[in-house]
């Protein structure tokens, strides 16, 4: 399974900053994206600007990846939702982020040049999770039919369906699902871990300002 996620209007938002504040910006995004990850046994494929890749399932097997992909773009939401509530507080403006998630076959290995190199996954499956990311709406997770109806699901993730959509690459409409929420007990287990991000987040800045 591959995740994408990236910040809606990112080019207008960094227009207005100065460099040192996309910075600190970007750098919030990354980290968040990476600690809830790293809960839903996700790797980071890559950063691209404004936006991540999360892949699951590989290199290491995960039998839960289609599951955690979508456990991992809730909790990162709600972790988002927070993030900006205290940005709103010190007078800065939300950010919002769209979120697309796809699972399928995928090429996944060691690939690149002689000057660099790197593990990563490619194909129509990767493809399809970066065009869904490009057209969900701000501050949704989006999913096609075929992930939500894969087994045993619907037994852990609340979601609607959305639209028949013409995604550019794609030959074929593609149908979706707006993902909501999580079900119990996976929405308890995704407050703990929002909790205990924000937890560890505090005590660094409780550390740094000693």
């Amino acid at each position: 399974s591959v995740l994408f996620v990236d910040i809606v209007s990112f080019t207008a938002i960094s227009e207005t900053m100065p460099a040192e504040g996309v910075a600190t910006l970007l750098n919030e995004f990354y980290t968040n994206i990476s600690k809830v990850a790293q809960q839903y046994n996700g790797v980071i494929d890559k950063f691209m600007g404004d936006c991540a890749m999360v892949v699951f399932g590989i290199p290491k097997v995960d039998e839960d990846h289609v599951y955690n992909s979508i456990a991992c773009a809730v909790c990162f939401q709600k972790l988002m939702r927070v993030t900006n509530r205290h940005r709103q507080k010190q007078g800065l403006f939300p950010i919002h982020f769209r979120i697309g998630v796809n699972t399928g076959d995928m090429l996944a290995g060691t690939m690149g040049s002689s000057e660099r190199i790197q593990y990563t996954v490619v194909g129509d499956s990767v493809n399809l999770a970066s065009r869904l990311c490009t057209a969900a709406p701000p501050d949704r997770i989006i999913v096609t039919d075929d992930t939500y109806h894969l087994a045993g699901l619907k037994r852990k993730v609340i979601a609607t369906r959305h639209e028949r959509m013409r995604i550019r690459g794609i030959s074929n409409p593609v149908n979706t699902y707006l993902v909501q929420d999580l079900q119990e007990p996976y929405l308890h287990e995704s407050t703990v871990i929002i909790k205990k991000i924000l937890d560890d987040q505090q005590k660094l800045k409780a550390v740094s300002s000693i």
